[in-house]
C-alpha cells in the first residue's frame, strides 16, 4: 500500500483537500457569470477589516481560491494561506 503525501500541515493530501469540498447547487441554471474576480469580504484577516477572494459567487455562497507555486513553496505563506480557508469554512 503506497503512503499518501503529507502537506505541510502535516496532513495527508487527500484528507486536506477533502475538507475544501463544498456541496454545490444541483442544477447549474442561472450561475453563467456569477463569479467575480478578486473579490473583497467582509471577513476581518491579517489585521485588515477584510479580504480578498479569487473567485467569489455570491448567489452560491462559493468561494474559489487558486494557490500557486508561490504559496506553497513558503511556509509562512502556506500558514496564511490555510488560516485564510479556515476562517472562509467559519463563516460559511
Amino acid at each position: 500500500m503506497e503512503t499518501p503525501s503529507i502537506g505541510l500541515d502535516g496532513l495527508p493530501l487527500t484528507q486536506r483537500y477533502r475538507s475544501f469540498s463544498v456541496p454545490g447547487p444541483s442544477d447549474s441554471a442561472g450561475y453563467c457569470g456569477a463569479f467575480s474576480i478578486n473579490a473583497g469580504l467582509a471577513i476581518p484577516f491579517d489585521g485588515f477589516s477584510g479580504m480578498e477572494v479569487d473567485l467569489l459567487c455570491d448567489k452560491a455562497r462559493v468561494v474559489i481560491e487558486l494557490d500557486g507555486p508561490q504559496h506553497l513553496g513558503d511556509p509562512v505563506a502556506y500558514r496564511r494561506d490555510r488560516r485564510k480557508g479556515q476562517l472562509l469554512q467559519e463563516n460559511g
